[in-house]
């Protein structure tokens, strides 16, 4: 009863709902990062106090490393929120709520299924590498609400024209987030259009998907490198099964979905990068494709198989939503620094020390630090120990303190797990 009134009404708000628990409560949990995170922050202060919101700056230099729109976001959100993690992040987790809006909508344009759009979009509410990106301020997923707000408009335009001024409208706001990149959902666009147009005439389309399937494989992280083979073997099996008639739109958006995930990581991958973080915007793709074949699977089956289709996927879910949990509100492991803590305790008391100098031993990251202190820093080398001033800060790994005996002669501020601050005059 209560299935049936949410899925005639309300359903859509579930995965909405998960996202605004999961992404924005736990935005002002952790101190910024190094080094993109601070450094975001640093350029937001300084538009706040300069006043430019036009032409960035970090350190009082021109600053163009990224396109404006989502520091000016940050900007609005700290002039409301005071200048705190929550309101810097805040808008980074508001975007992926938005993502979770469309990757459920897409889901449901594509099998005309709410069940099967609902589990999508808590699937990818529970991606753990989307969940850390959402609660970061990251531009991947401003970049990737971008790039399905150019998919969604795109699909719903195959039935009213009018929606596909959407699709630039998307294109441009993602430049304006992430530059070039956003430009991604074009060949996105067109492999749907390629596949859309008569599935079963390129069903067989095999040396394209063939070579993606390849440098995907030889790319990848081991782990996901069994998704591209499980799904390639999948789409090729299906074509010769009695239920093709009735998965045949479900087939050609699997390809065009599939396709989709190959380029775009294939793109990534031939850039040479690790980052993982940089396969993120194939993740709603991911998702995508596994809603569009369990909406395929379960029009085919009998009833005693859809309870366990919906049984497997409630419990994948529920386990998903356990361990997010944990990576937000209790645990966070990813995209967190071991020193992070240490570096904003220290920045905060630095804030509230005499205008000294501030050097850092043997401890490359330093935004963070400069910061929570509100002041520059700088790193000690042996040109520079020779013209150290008489009084000045020093940031040093906690496990050098034994290292350098000096040290108990001066006043120690601050002790941490992984740095420690002295005061020497």
């Amino acid at each position: 009863m209560f299935w049936r009134y949410l899925s005639a009404r309300y359903w859509i708000i579930i995965p909405i709902l998960a996202a605004t628990i999961f992404y924005i409560l736990p935005s002002g949990i952790l101190p910024f990062e190094d080094a993109d995170e601070a450094t975001y922050a640093l350029v937001v202060r300084e538009m706040l106090r300069g006043g430019d919101w036009l032409t960035l700056h970090l350190f009082d230099q021109t600053w163009i490393d990224k396109p404006p729109l989502l520091f000016w976001l940050m900007a609005i959100s700290a002039k409301i929120f005071g200048l705190k993690e929550f309101a810097l992040r805040l808008p980074v987790a508001l975007l992926g709520v938005v993502a979770i809006f469309l990757t459920t909508k897409i889901s449901y344009e594509l099998t005309k299924n709410k069940l099967a759009a609902l589990f999508g979009g808590l699937a990818l509410v529970f991606f753990p590498l989307f969940l850390a990106a959402a609660k970061n301020v990251r531009f991947d997923v401003p970049v990737i609400a971008a790039i399905l707000s150019a998919l969604f408009f795109f699909l719903r335009g195959r039935s009213r024209q009018t929606f596909l001024s959407g699709v630039g409208i998307s294109l441009a706001i993602g430049i304006m987030f992430k530059s070039i990149i956003s430009l991604l959902a074009v060949p996105v666009l067109l492999i749907f259009s390629f596949f859309l147009k008569d599935a079963q005439n390129v069903i067989h389309s095999q040396i394209t998907t063939g070579y993606a399937l390849w440098v995907f494989l030889k790319y990848s992280f081991p782990w996901s490198a069994l998704f591209p083979v499980a799904i390639f073997t999948f789409l090729t099996l299906i074509r010769y099964l009695n239920f093709y008639p009735v998965l045949r739109p479900i087939i050609s958006y699997g390809w065009s979905i599939l396709v989709s995930v190959l380029a775009l990581s294939s793109v990534f991958a031939l850039t040479g990068t690790k980052l993982i973080t940089y396969f993120i915007p194939t993740y709603p793709f991911i998702v995508l494709f596994l809603a569009v074949v369990w909406s395929g699977a379960y029009q085919v089956t009998t009833e005693k198989w859809r309870v366990i289709l919906k049984s497997v996927v409630w419990s994948a879910l529920v386990i998903g939503a356990i361990f997010s949990f944990r990576e937000a509100f209790i645990n966070s492991r990813l995209y967190v620094t071991r020193t992070a803590a240490d570096s904003k305790a220290i920045g905060l008391l630095l804030s509230q020390g005499q205008q000294w100098p501030i050097y850092l031993y043997e401890y490359q990251p330093d935004q963070t630090i400069q910061y929570y202190a509100q002041k520059r820093v700088e790193h000690l080398t042996e040109q520079s120990s020779d013209n150290l001033s008489v009084q000045f800060y020093l940031v040093i790994p906690t496990d050098l303190v034994k290292e350098n005996p000096w040290l108990s002669d001066v006043t120690g501020l601050y002790s941490g797990k992984y740095l420690s601050l002295f005061e020497v005059k």
